[in-house]
């Protein structure tokens, strides 16, 4: 009987000392909440949030907030993108229970993209439109591929075409 009480009274002092432990290292982690909004305070709903290093990325809510919970103290990189929007990165030191605020505010990206298209000219269109140029008195030319790819039912159908023409 002896050695089983001992044994409980072992393993109360065990659980104990392992429970204490536990909370203890609980009590020693820290958070990271934040916000993320554009320049004039709108909230950015489904903004991509990361944490570095080795944090799973997460999203802004409803309300543009995110939330990394129980995270080691120490330094990170928080990086916050959202499409139209110049990605904010800052770094946050998180402290023993602690919680670390973080106001993303994104600003609008100045991304000026040019397309150039470039393709020829049908031979017919750019003689018509040389004629038309360097004609002494104003004239108008459609060229037989333009007739022909237009559906014209006749020659006053194609003439009507042209801008000039009344019909």
């Amino acid at each position: 009987m002896a050695s089983k009480r001992y044994l409980r009274v072992f393993c109360a002092a065990l659980l104990c000392l392992f429970t204490r432990g536990y909370m203890h290292a609980q009590a020693a982690r820290g958070a990271i909440r934040g916000r993320a909004t554009d320049s004039i305070g709108a909230v950015l709903q489904g903004a991509e949030v990361t944490l570095e290093p080795l944090v799973s990325p997460t999203v802004s809510g409803p309300q543009g907030e995110f939330t990394f919970p129980d995270l080691a103290p120490g330094n990170y990189t928080i990086t916050v993108s959202y499409v139209g929007f110049s990605r904010f990165t800052t770094s946050v030191i998180v402290a023993a229970g602690q919680v670390a605020h973080v106001e993303a505010k994104l600003a609008v990206a100045t991304t000026n993209e040019q397309v150039m298209v470039y393709a020829e000219r049908p031979h017919g269109e750019a003689e018509a439109i040389n004629r038309e140029r360097t004609s002494e008195n104003i004239l108008q030319v459609l060229p037989f591929e333009v007739i022909t790819s237009l559906p014209n039912t006749n020659i006053a159908d194609a003439l009507g075409r042209l801008p000039s023409v009344t019909l």
